[in-house]
């Protein structure tokens, strides 16, 4: 599909920008998934996204990407962006 070629492009272009050669460790491949999945999904996107979105599936075809890269990119989160994510569910908690 057309998601699983830009997530796979994304995902070897990241070993090239991160000069990895003649094969790659498994550490590697997280580290190539992990670039590949914050090029793809910026952080607003990825919130908008949230916002409506009831299963990962949802959120996923929404960014334009695979579930993988998308689980990827959760798990790269970094503190701050972290604290967004918590902001939005309680944002979105509160009563009207």
């Amino acid at each position: 599909s057309q998601v699983q070629r830009r997530c796979t492009i994304a995902h070897e272009l990241a070993h090239v920008e991160l000069g990895h050669r003649n094969g790659c460790s498994d550490g590697e491949e997280v580290q190539a998934t992990r670039l590949a999945a914050r090029w793809l999904v910026g952080m607003d996107d990825l919130l908008d996204a949230l916002r409506w979105a009831e299963e990962l599936e949802e959120v996923a075809e929404c960014l334009w990407v695979d579930e993988p890269t998308l689980l990827a990119r959760l798990d790269g989160l970094d503190a701050a962006e972290r604290q967004r994510i918590v902001d939005l569910h309680h944002e979105m908690e509160r009563p009207c």
